[in-house]
């Protein structure tokens, strides 16, 4: 097993989904994907740790409609730039977290 593969392993039995860079279709997607599986394996809250300068306004209705369908608490932390379309995920989180001092 690679790093990445058993860092990912770790995160999701945590209930952590991590979204860093520019958020395009393909991060929404992926992103959607585990908040679903997550919500489908549990009711404890899931945290989704947020850090992108910008983005694309679909791929953030994405996980804006996902977070409508969660039946799960969704905690959102900013670790660092949260900016754009990306914004709008923020605002529907049950739980906003600016986990870093002077995060933007």
């Amino acid at each position: 097993m690679s790093l990445g593969s058993w860092l990912q392993e770790q995160l999701f039995e945590r209930r952590i989904v991590l979204v860093t860079g520019r958020l395009d279709d393909d991060a929404a997607a992926r992103a959607a994907a585990a908040l679903l599986t997550l919500d489908a394996c549990g009711n404890r809250p899931i945290e989704l740790h947020l850090d992108s300068p910008g983005g694309a306004l679909g791929a953030a209705f994405v996980l804006v409609d996902t977070a409508d369908t969660l039946r799960s608490e969704l905690r959102v932390l900013c670790r660092g730039q949260v900016v754009g379309p990306a914004i709008a995920v923020v605002a529907v989180a049950d739980h906003r977290i600016d986990e870093i001092a002077g995060g933007r």
